[in-house]
């Protein structure tokens, strides 16, 4: 660590409102008390990529999509609702997906 004086950094360091003005505001769909993690960055199709550009708030809906997804594949539970008024229309089907049936029929299970 540094000490105040010593050679390089700035002994003095002030945040101008300039500075402050071009910091990103806290996520708005976050409650305050939530931890986020670091930023997830991955790379899409091309045509998935348009349309997630398109997206006016994509920050919150991608954050709400992958959420649920993690949620229902990763973590087992249920997310607690499904909000599908920020999907584009049309795309209700493809927003809830059926539950995928896990394993094999129990014995004595008709296949009707």
């Amino acid at each position: 660590m540094k000490r105040k004086g010593s050679i390089g950094g700035n002994p003095n360091p002030i945040q101008t409102p300039e500075f402050l003005a071009k910091q990103f505001p806290p996520a708005p769909d976050v409650p305050s008390n939530v931890k986020l993690g670091e930023p997830v960055a991955v790379a899409l199709p091309l045509p998935i990529d348009t349309e997630v550009r398109r997206l006016k708030n994509r920050s919150i809906w991608l954050r709400r999509v992958i959420t649920e997804a993690a949620q229902r594949e990763l973590m087992g539970n249920e997310p607690a609702a499904v909000d599908v008024a920020d999907t584009r229309p049309g795309d209700v089907a493809a927003a809830v997906a059926a539950p995928k049936r896990r394993g094999r029929k129990p014995k004595g299970e008709n296949n009707a």
